[in-house]
């Protein structure tokens, strides 16, 4: 069975380490989004990578 938590929770225990699997599913009620932050000069890169690998 999987424990539902808040995704504060969640976010804790990942900065500490106590959590490394996988977070899908964990908080019902909340929407999990991801999001890349890098360099301009690395954007296009990284645009050909995830257009080449649409599967997570």
């Amino acid at each position: 069975m999987t424990e539902f938590i808040t995704p504060k929770q969640i976010r804790q225990q990942s900065r500490t380490g106590a959590f490394t699997g996988q977070t899908s599913g964990m908080c019902p009620g909340y929407t999990q989004a991801n999001l890349v932050i890098l360099p301009k000069k690395e954007a296009y890169d990284f645009l050909l990578f995830a257009q080449r690998n649409p599967k997570p």
